[in-house]
């Protein structure tokens, strides 16, 4: 077999070692032919090591950059593939934190509506004009001492001064009561006109001659109701928080007595606790323009509330101070409100 140093031999020897060498190759044409080459030519080593600087870095560049290409490659996909992964903790990072920030805004807002709610409950109300009527009460005996002091000291003539213009409403009260705690308007020193209420009658023939098939539903006609006893079930509803109820019974009374303080009142406090904010706010608006004023205080400490729980910032911000300026029952709860 041909290699280098046989190769050498060839070319250096003497007749003796070729012809040796040439009956060794002659069974193999490929070569024995490439000894008659290497003769003809009059090649030697150097040509071979000539040849391989030449081919062999050609090769093992090409090898040597297919490797690079390969890797550059490699490197891109795992670079893309970390940033894939990066950008995907992240939009769950910053989804987690949006759903943690949205829980806490929902709790917060829950706190708040949960606070305002246990003022305006039934039962905070009435225990509410309970202190405002012993206030009264206190106020009436300071009174009447105060004219029995005024009643043994000479009085001087004074001279009529002309009313200073404020701009505010004057207060018109009218008579009070209270049903099951609950302060109203004693409407019977003002109205003869009974509550007309619609229902419905089932009518038909006499009994030896009554079917299913004959009986018929005359159309609803009104029917004559007691305001009291109407506005007293009423406040029951309102009482054991049935607000949808009471609210549909204040909206009949409504419809008969538009202006009527009681149900404008009550209403508005049925609609503030079962969430309807801009209907209670329509009520108590009404309420502000009515001719009497005997709600006046709780009117606006409540619409105060509504206010904040619609958001609108501006109206509550103006209102509470109103409130608190007047320094009457609602001052300490109106400065106690937390913004």
């Amino acid at each position: 077999m041909l290699n280098k140093e046989s190769i050498n031999n060839y070319i250096k020897g003497d007749a003796k070692v070729r012809n040796k060498m040439e009956r060794a190759t002659f069974d193999d044409d490929f070569e024995s032919e490439a000894l008659d080459g290497w003769a003809l030519e009059g090649a030697d080593l150097k040509s071979i090591e000539s040849i391989k600087k030449k081919l062999y870095p050609k090769k093992l560049g090409a090898i040597t950059f297919s490797l690079v290409f390969i890797a550059f490659v490699i490197s891109l996909l795992f670079v893309f593939s970390r940033n894939q992964q990066n950008a995907k903790s992240n939009l769950h990072a910053i989804n987690n934190k949006d759903q943690i920030q949205s829980q806490n805004n929902l709790n917060e807002n829950r706190v708040k509506v949960n606070q305002t709610k246990q003022l305006t409950e039934p039962k905070q109300i009435k225990k509410d004009f309970r202190a405002q009527r012993k206030i009264n009460h206190m106020v009436s005996i300071d009174n009447n001492l105060q004219k029995l002091e005024e009643t043994s000291i000479e009085k001087l003539p004074l001279k009529e001064i002309e009313p200073i213009k404020t701009g505010l409403k004057p207060t018109n009260k009218a008579k009070e009561t209270y049903l099951l705690d609950f302060k109203v308007l004693d409407y019977r020193y003002y109205r003869s006109k009974p509550l007309d209420k619609k229902i419905n009658v089932l009518n038909g023939t006499p009994a030896d001659q009554e079917s299913k098939n004959n009986m018929e539903i005359e159309p609803k006609y009104a029917v004559e109701v007691s305001y009291f006893n109407f506005l007293e079930k009423s406040l029951h509803y309102f009482e054991k928080k049935k607000y949808s109820e009471a609210a549909s019974r204040f909206k009949e009374i409504l419809q008969t007595y538009p202006d009527d303080v009681n149900a404008l009142f009550y209403g508005a406090l049925c609609y503030y606790n079962s969430g309807e904010f801009f209907e209670s706010e329509k009520l108590l608006l009404r309420l502000e323009v009515n001719k009497y004023s005997n709600f006046e205080e709780e009117s606006q400490w409540y619409l105060c509330l509504t206010y904040k729980s619609l958001e609108k910032k501006s109206q509550y911000t103006k209102l509470k101070e109103q409130i608190i300026l007047k320094n009457g029952f609602y001052s300490k709860k109106a400065r106690d409100l937390k913004d």
